[in-house]
């Protein structure tokens, strides 16, 4: 790997370093000050005060995230089944709290390659599905299918287009939701 400035490349020694930054709120563990200051910015609680019925950014708003085990991390289709239940038992919660919800899912992977001089390149792409909107559960198994397929179907097709990358590892999922209300007449 190659670093054009030399704090970056300090930067990234400490990824390699113990984590020692711990999150007082959720006891999650950071490297670096700076990403402990980012996470906790998503345990912040900003209520309007002239609001009759106020809702956190939280309940409006919120990601799941799924990391794979070792036995998934190098294969995305088994991480997709392996995640399977847990997106549906995270959008079957949503859906019984409010009446709807809107989500999508975000994949990100590192892959690698080896650039003209030999040396290894790193990138950290993300692969999105469409998003789907939930009423009741009986449709999340067929959306969450769909937004596999998408997912599955971009990442093959990236690979496919001579880029000459290879899958390092998956690096987590995220389940993206809102709150849905339909509009009633």
């Amino acid at each position: 790997m190659r670093f054009n400035r030399e704090f970056r490349l300090k930067q990234h020694m400490k990824s390699h370093d113990i984590k020692v930054f711990e999150c007082d709120i959720c006891k999650k563990t950071f490297n670096r000050h700076d990403n402990l200051n980012q996470h906790k910015k998503t345990h912040s609680v900003n209520t309007p005060s002239k609001c009759k019925n106020p809702l956190t950014m939280r309940d409006v708003f919120s990601t799941h995230t799924i990391t794979p085990t070792d036995i998934t991390a190098g294969d995305l289709s088994l991480f997709l089944e392996e995640a399977r239940p847990k997106i549906f038992d995270v959008l079957k919660e949503k859906i019984e709290l409010y009446t709807g919800v809107k989500w999508y899912i975000i994949v990100k992977v590192c892959l690698s390659r080896e650039d003209f001089v030999g040396d290894s390149e790193f990138i950290h792409p993300f692969f999105r599905s469409c998003v789907a909107t939930e009423i009741n559960s009986s449709e999340i198994s067929h959306n969450i299918d769909v937004a596999f397929t998408k997912v599955s179907n971009t990442f093959e097709e990236f690979m496919e287009l001579g880029s000459n990358f290879e899958l390092e590892y998956i690096e987590h999922l995220e389940v993206k939701m809102a709150t849905y209300k339909p509009l009633t007449r």
